[in-house]
């Protein structure tokens, strides 16, 4: 390489060395080329050093618990280090490969009183990084609500979950570290927050209005109760009335968002079969006056006017929709109907005579083309759009792993819990599928093709205001 190039040359190709996803600081990271360009000379390893602590993550785990956070202090305290950090993820505990908390190593006073010194003292190292705009917390995959059965099935064994007061006493930390922070001189203002594992339940107001402060880009991952990482959705049927399920989407939309809306540009919402049943989110009365990128995942929709809050957003440049489903088909099942206050207007009962027994199942007339056409009509600014099955893990932390196509499992049923509806080609069907009313396939199979024109058309749409008017 040139000796002459410019040093923002020179830069520019060094963060081309690590990968998005190693940007991200995932675990043990093989980062061969970016340190070994540092060890060219002085200025090269100045130029690649920006990059390689650009983001730096506090570990939670055995080794980092029982040293006391030595190798972590230790790192912060070279100035190059701390003043190249612009993101900080903190960890508020280890888990296995099963999704149970690691507890084992923590001080009795973290779970009884919240007052772990060593832990808040790591925390508060964001002290030293003047340059830091972007904090991310990121839970364990496993919690328990108020009214948790952690042995629902005997002596099977379930994941053994992190705490809700230790994850409250984690996001405490931080934002008391944050608040401390700002009245220091020469620190930049942290404008971007990534809440990872959100557990379901509203958050204290005093930890809310302080940790959303200054935010301007916010990430949430919702989580809820789960057994673990080896009990699937259809083995925890009891879960859904969870009552953290129903309250949490109103807490979202009356408290949480509402708090920071005027101040937001860029906003994520991820979670799993959240929106709809048991708990609904239909946005209304939500204006974020300066929203340019909106990013939704896991959004399920039972009505039209449930989506009316998105297209309201006038001023979004940037609309990404994954993992997001049409409620096509919905079981009625009472008293939990009644108790969930399920909205099903607009959706027409099936003819009981070609039911037999299944007298509860109602239809949804509410399709995909009608939604894209929405999109495309009500959003001029849009100049990007994308509607796919992304994981979390693609779309947000730029994984590289496989992920099914923009139209497969756009459409859902309910009974009792999720699930998707039968179509033509299959062969086997699940006990589920095989209740559902006749016709379902083929009403499903119509939707195809003016879905797929309606993505189409959109797509081209916000290429074309992209793009440009060609001469």
């Amino acid at each position: 390489m040139l000796p002459t190039l410019p040093n923002e040359v020179l830069s520019t190709i060094f963060s081309h060395l690590m990968t998005e996803n190693e940007k991200h600081c995932l675990g043990f990271q093989h980062l061969g080329d970016i340190t070994k360009v540092r060890l060219v000379c002085r200025l090269w390893n100045e130029l690649a050093s920006k990059h390689l602590f650009r983001t730096l993550a506090l570990h939670n785990d055995i080794d980092t618990m029982t040293s006391w956070f030595y190798h972590w202090h230790r790192l912060i305290g070279s100035k190059t280090v701390a003043d190249a950090a612009h993101r900080i993820t903190i960890e508020s505990a280890a888990e296995d490969w099963q999704g149970s908390c690691h507890k084992d190593s923590w001080p009795a006073s973290w779970e009884e009183s919240g007052k772990w010194p060593a832990f808040v003292s790591a925390i508060e190292r964001i002290y030293d990084m003047p340059n830091l705009d972007a904090i991310e917390v990121r839970f364990t995959s496993c919690c328990a609500g108020r009214d948790t059965d952690r042995q629902p099935w005997g002596d099977v064994e379930v994941a053994d979950p992190e705490l809700t007061a230790t994850r409250l006493y984690t996001l405490s930390a931080v934002t008391e570290a944050i608040e401390k922070r700002a009245t220091r001189p020469k620190m930049t203002t942290i404008r971007e927050l990534v809440l990872d594992n959100l557990q379901n339940m509203p958050l204290p107001n005093t930890i809310a209005s302080s940790v959303l402060h200054n935010i301007q880009r916010l990430h949430i991952r919702i989580l809820s109760e789960s057994y673990g990482k080896l009990h699937p959705d259809e083995e925890r049927p009891d879960l859904i009335h969870r009552e953290e399920l129903r309250r949490f989407p109103c807490y979202l939309q009356n408290k949480l968002l509402p708090s920071v809306a005027n101040q937001l540009v860029e906003l994520t919402i991820s979670g799993k079969h959240w929106g709809s049943i048991p708990g609904e989110f239909n946005g209304k009365g939500l204006s974020f006056p300066n929203l340019r990128t909106l990013t939704l995942d896991g959004f399920d929709i039972l009505r039209k006017d449930q989506f009316q809050w998105i297209v309201e957003q006038k001023t979004l440049m940037v609309l990404h929709l994954h993992n997001c489903t049409i409620a096509a088909y919905c079981h009625v099942q009472h008293p939990e109907f009644s108790r969930w206050n399920v909205d099903l207007q607009g959706w027409s009962k099936v003819n009981a005579l070609s039911l037999g027994p299944f007298v509860g199942w109602y239809e949804n007339n509410l399709r995909w083309d009608t939604v894209f056409h929405s999109i495309r009509e009500s959003l001029p600014l849009l100049r990007r759009f994308s509607f796919d099955r992304k994981p979390w893990a693609v779309y947000f932390r730029h994984d590289t792993c496989p992920f099914p196509g923009q139209l497969e499992l756009r459409y859902l049923a309910f009974s009792g819990r999720w699930f998707e509806p039968p179509r033509l080609h299959y062969h086997e069907r699940s006990e589920l599928q095989k209740s559902m009313p006749r016709l379902v396939d083929e009403s499903l199979a119509k939707a195809e093709k003016p879905d797929s024109q309606a993505l189409e058309k959109l797509l081209q749409t916000v290429r074309d205001r992209r793009d440009g008017p060609k001469s």
